[in-house]
């Protein structure tokens, strides 16, 4: 029987082809889904139309928490929320564990539940971070800035199986640039989108070699980012 305690959520922007391949993963799992589509050149918002239960529009924003509390989280009606973004994809197992989960976070006095990840860059797993908070009280929210997740120190981890976040560095690296002119000034978003860069061009260098990771449109960008005062790239010569 599907979810009828816990709503899956997604914001998402100009990825038709990832959100209905998720979308009818996600649907024997949920009574409801609700999507929040940042203003699109392509048929995402037609796409989420088709597959979820309700739809949210918003403008592009770049980041999709500007959209997740604001807008979507007032769609939901349940107690809980499940979150996974558009190139993500959570495994069977976990799918069907949810609820077992909300049962061992009311058991534990639990406020939201870190799902264990598995990430890869080029094919190649990296130890990004073992756990993401995407399995919460949906009165909770959730805040509108950039890398945020609800204000609680009440959270347990679940290990029952897992959701894949496979990338390619050149997908990772767009992305986090991104996230580096948004995040302006703030210090604590432009750290982690520097070291975030740096660390994925250092484990991709160390398999493919710094040939094939400054050998991309944005690698000047990116040098002059996060390799200010190293350049592991000399050790090589």
């Amino acid at each position: 029987m599907p979810h009828s305690n816990i709503t899956a959520t997604v914001v998402v922007w100009n990825d038709e082809r990832r959100l209905k391949k998720l979308l009818k993963h996600l649907r024997p799992y949920f009574e409801r889904i609700v999507v929040g589509v940042q203003a699109s050149p392509d048929h995402t918002l037609q796409v989420a139309e088709m597959y979820a239960d309700t739809v949210v529009r918003d403008i592009h924003h770049g980041f999709g928490d500007a959209t997740y509390g604001p807008l979507v989280l007032p769609e939901v009606r349940t107690d809980w929320t499940f979150k996974v973004d558009a190139d993500e994809w959570p495994n069977e197992e976990l799918l069907a564990s949810l609820g077992d989960a909300v049962k061992a976070a009311h058991v534990n006095s639990w406020e939201a539940v870190l799902i264990e990840f598995k990430s890869s860059i080029d094919g190649q797993y990296w130890d990004e971070q073992h756990f993401h908070m995407r399995l919460f009280q949906t009165r909770l929210g959730w805040p509108d800035t950039m890398h945020s997740r609800p204000a609680t120190d009440q959270a347990g981890s679940w290990v029952v199986g897992n959701i894949r976040h496979d990338r390619s560095l050149d997908e990772m690296i767009q992305d986090y640039l991104n996230y580096y002119r948004i995040g302006g000034d703030h210090w604590q978003w432009e750290e982690h989108n520097r070291m975030m860069m740096f660390w994925a061009c250092c484990g991709t260098a160390n398999v493919k070699g710094w040939e094939y990771v400054r050998s991309f449109p944005w690698w000047p960008q990116v040098e002059a980012i996060s390799f200010k005062h190293e350049k592991p790239w000399e050790k090589e010569n």
